[in-house]
């Protein structure tokens, strides 16, 4: 059987230390521009994965990358709720 992995996975695009790589270069880039949205999100929706992005404020790790199958999307919105953007 073939399961869908989930974050740090190869299928994910990115592995870890890019990830955190590319959150210090997002933490580090000073690009100029005025926040419209602070409590918003990225993502970008595939048919593999989705690639989420908070900003650098809100965590860590600001860039993650879940799978599609109930329990990432569960795992998404818990990482969004954790970085005060998923609101009910």
């Amino acid at each position: 059987m073939l399961k869908q992995t989930t974050e740090g996975s190869k299928s994910a695009g990115l592995t870890r230390q890019q990830r955190r790589e590319l959150g210090r270069k997002i933490r580090s880039e000073k690009p100029g521009l005025d926040v419209v949205h602070p409590d918003a999100a990225s993502i970008d929706i595939g048919s593999r994965e989705h690639c989420v992005a908070v900003g650098p404020d809100r965590d860590s790790e600001p860039v993650r990358v879940f799978g599609c199958f109930t329990a990432d999307l569960q795992r998404r919105a818990e990482f969004l709720t954790q970085c005060r953007i998923w609101r009910d």
